[in-house]
């Protein structure tokens, strides 16, 4: 029975870590204990029997409490050093927000999140999570970056994916909604938005850089010219995310270097794209 007891908790904990991190990280320490306590005190119930086998070996149970406790340790101490990474690296952002005259809400904006709730970044429900928020106001234009994380499950373990995005927000954006993906990166999520990839025969090298699905194929035919086209093709590695007022803009799986060179790097690249995109719209 015992021996049931801790194979069930083996089985539970990880999947405690990806549904909940907060509380996993209370369970975790608790279950080592609580394994520890549990062989240490049935141990000496019938003396040096509890310990051997029949064979005089060691006793089964030992055994597997031991690697019980050893697992747990171990998933524990992966998850200390991971928050820890994430707080590092939310003091060296700011430190570089600090050095262009910027700050950073560690925790993300709630609002926020639910204002680009429509994207379909935003669209993974399982272990999101904004942090790392910076912004960056003209009267012109809202230039916001942050981490975004969220979790995947593809025929093995969840996976918890990060990307730096950068959000540009302004009325001068008269933008269609359409989004834009490296070719071949997407192909799920694509097949999840529908339609068919929009094909420009005039422009094959946009066409085989990227996927390009809209909800209003026209208008979108008709925004994207040849400048833009070509600003796209320019920068292939990229996604980019449009709806009127707002686009979002990021490396799939990518964040930047947390330093004040890569964080004025990536702003750049969101006004440039804000340049191309607002220069075009505006009639």
């Amino acid at each position: 029975m015992r021996i049931l007891t801790i194979t069930l908790l083996l089985l539970t904990i990880p999947a405690a870590l990806s549904a909940d991190e907060d509380v996993a990280q209370n369970l975790v320490p608790d279950a080592v204990e609580n394994v520890a306590e549990d062989v240490e005190q049935n141990a000496p119930e019938v003396g040096d029997e509890a310990v051997k086998d029949d064979g005089g070996g060691i006793h089964p149970l030992l055994v597997v409490g031991c690697i019980v406790t050893f697992v747990l340790t171990v998933i524990f101490l992966y998850e200390k050093a991971r928050r820890a990474a994430v707080l590092e690296r939310t003091r060296h952002l700011e430190s570089a927000a600090k050095e262009l005259g910027l700050s950073v809400q560690s925790e993300g904006d709630s609002a926020l999140e639910k204002e680009l709730s429509s994207f379909p970044l935003f669209g993974h429900q399982r272990g999101s999570e904004l942090r790392n928020l910076i912004v960056a106001d003209t009267p012109d234009v809202s230039v916001l970056i942050f981490d975004y994380k969220y979790e995947v499950r593809r025929d093995g373990p969840s996976k918890h994916v990060w990307q730096t995005v950068v959000a540009v927000q302004s009325a001068e954006l008269q933008i269609p909604t359409f989004h834009l993906y490296p070719e071949g990166a997407f192909s799920k999520i694509g097949s999840a938005l529908g339609g068919q990839d929009i094909d420009f025969n005039d422009h094959p090298k946009f066409s085989n850089a990227f996927v390009l699905k809209s909800e209003t194929e026209n208008e979108t035919r008709e925004f994207l010219d040849l400048t833009l086209l070509d600003f796209f093709a320019d920068h292939p590695d990229i996604t980019f995310e449009a709806r009127p007022g707002t686009f979002l803009y990021f490396r799939s799986q990518k964040q930047i270097e947390p330093n004040a060179k890569a964080l004025r790097k990536f702003m750049d690249e969101g006004l440039q794209a804000f340049r191309a995109v607002s220069d075009r719209g505006t009639e």
